[in-house]
């Protein structure tokens, strides 16, 4: 630590504020952030000023609406203290003369987005535009953070997290006879049902054949996680804007029209919120409140309490009564996690602290770049140029970026500053991750998960499919699918880490099937064998029909291993 700190004034001292300089930021903000958690009572003073961070959220769920109040500690310093932090190093960094203010020419080194790095552009004359609290020719600490704050962006974010499998098209080809369910037959015929979609012609289907049509395989492949706002089922409540897109599909979701002289409006009864408050918002008393009312609610939502403490990783909602029939608690499976029904939906909530248990991701992130330094400094110079720096690959960062001086050399320090700003700026934003980890038909029927189904896999997928008709009329309906929702709230992953290291739900591994090699059965059975399934259709044989079915003893118009092994 003291090392670092007497190389940052050093590098700092040697030259001029400027958009250059800003990269010395990357290196004196982890300090600063460091500094903060360094004695327990500096700590614990920083943890209670910080405190929880509320942020209003609606799900909008099967049955109705349900409103929810995440009361977020994200560690010693909340996502405030962090931005708040940010601006006083700009401040500290930019202001030569040290008297807490920026004058006109130390102001218009202001970065113009907010982020520190040496390539910056500054505001330069447009610095005026911050002086507002008071309009006084000078930049104080609070206009600066107002300006840092807003450019750093939202600081609580919505993602939906899917799989390739949940798109999927197989419920509604198998339904053969558009009733709404699947039957054995249907399920057993499946193959042959859908022979049109295997495009590759290899006998059998896979996640990115089965994709809805007119998609196309190579349109499979380069589809990525869906991040539509419209499919979101969660929207913050924080802006107005937030708020008014809540209220039209709360409306159009869940409105009916009111009497005579009223517009649409919804009843109480389909809100999931403190039944107390929602009564007060009813004016009339008459179980219903219009969208005025609604939106009215919607400022300031009696939502469920809930305690979220990510740094360590543990959710917890400590009054259950009074929020109405859409809000039930279930049993506690797993320690530090709430299971819930939400509007008749099996909603798990939980935490992630990507510290807890090892190494975090950002710090691995950092480890793997250094490592990259000085593997492709391949002259040894301590330093890379802009071809050996091209080498380590950082996804959307540019050599000047990182040239702190703008020597057209980028050094191990100035990579490690610029990766450690980058790992930091991450706890300034919060974000929930929802994601649905039911199983789909397809993980049903793909028995041995290689993402592709085979012919023998529909054959025998009714024993598997089976276990999620409710009623046992012995049909499948697409509500009787298991689903439940998983709500993660944890600390945004840096940039780098989320382009490069972040596990796509739709990586190529989890597209493409996994295939291993068989090198059991006689020799024949291996060589025709295309797919690799473990089994020979008709199409795959190269013999006779009359010899295929003499060696497919149970007739079921598939050679597996045991009878290929029984004709030898």
């Amino acid at each position: 630590m003291i090392r670092r700190e007497h190389r940052c004034r050093a590098m700092f001292a040697a030259r001029k504020p400027s958009a250059q300089a800003i990269v010395v930021l990357a290196i004196l903000f982890p300090l600063a952030t460091e500094g903060a958690l360094a004695g327990p009572g500096q700590g614990e003073e920083t943890s209670a000023a910080a405190g929880a961070e509320e942020y209003d959220l609606v799900y909008l769920g099967p049955q109705g609406p349900v409103f929810l109040t995440l009361q977020i500690s994200a560690g010693p310093r909340g996502v405030t203290a962090v931005r708040r932090e940010y601006a006083e190093i700009v401040l500290r960094t930019l202001d030569s003369d040290g008297d807490g203010l920026l004058d006109a020419e130390e102001a218009g080194q202001i970065p113009h987005d907010g982020q520190l790095f040496a390539s910056a552009e500054t505001l330069g004359e447009d610095w005026k535009s911050l002086d507002v609290a008071p309009a006084d020719d000078q930049i104080s600490a609070d206009e600066l953070f107002a300006f840092v704050d807003e450019n750093l962006g939202e600081r609580f974010r919505v993602e939906l997290k899917t799989r390739l499998q949940e798109s999927v098209r197989l419920f509604s080809p198998l339904d053969a006879d558009r009733d709404g369910l699947v039957s054995r037959e249907e399920i057993e015929k499946g193959f042959r049902s859908l022979r049109a979609f295997d495009f590759d012609d290899d006998e059998t289907l896979s996640v990115a054949e089965l994709q809805p049509f007119p998609t196309s395989m190579l349109q499979a492949r380069s589809q990525q996680p869906g991040d539509d706002a419209a499919q979101l089922p969660v929207i913050v409540l924080t802006t107005e804007a937030q708020r008014k897109e809540a209220l039209d599909r709360i409306v159009s979701l869940y409105g009916v029209s009111g009497e005579e002289g009223k517009g649409r409006g919804i009843d109480l009864d389909r809100i999931g919120a403190d039944q107390e408050s929602l009564a007060v918002c009813d004016g009339d008393g008459d179980g219903r409140i219009d969208e005025s009312e609604l939106f009215d609610l919607l400022v300031d939502p009696p939502g469920l309490p809930v305690a979220v403490n990510i740094s360590r990783s543990r959710v917890s909602v400590e009054e259950w009564e009074g929020y109405g029939p859409l809000v039930v608690e279930r049993p506690r499976t797993e320690r530090g996690r709430v299971n819930c029904l939400l509007a008749g939906m099996s909603v798990k909530l939980r935490a992630l602290n990507d510290v807890q248990g090892g190494m975090s991701d950002a710090v691995a992130m950092q480890k793997f770049y250094l490592q990259r330094f000085t593997q492709f400094d391949q002259d040894k110079n301590r330093y890379l140029d802009m071809t050996e720096f091209a080498s380590l690959e950082l996804p959307d960062v540019q050599f000047v970026s990182v040239d702190g001086n703008g020597d057209d050399m980028v050094t191990r320090d100035e990579l490690e500053a610029h990766l450690e700003v980058s790992a930091s700026l991450s706890q300034s934003l919060i974000v929930l991750t929802i994601s649905d980890e039911g199983k789909t038909l397809f993980d049903i029927l793909d028995a041995d998960e290689d993402n592709r189904l085979d012919p023998r896999e529909f054959l025998e997928g009714y024993g598997k499919v089976r276990r999620q008709d409710l009623n046992r009329d012995g049909l499948l309906a697409a509500a009787e699918l298991d689903s439940e929702l998983q709500f993660t709230v944890a600390l945004a992953k840096p940039e780098i880490l989320r382009l490069r290291f972040a596990q796509p739900t739709m990586t190529a591994g989890a597209r493409q099937p996994r295939i291993q090699e068989e090198t059991s059965g006689p020799r024949w059975f291996r060589k025709m064998d295309r797919n690799l399934d473990g089994d020979l259709t008709w199409r795959e044989f190269l013999g006779t029909r009359e010899d295929f079915e003499q060696i497919d003893l149970d007739r079921d118009g598939l050679i597996d291993l045991d009878e290929a092994v029984a004709a030898e």
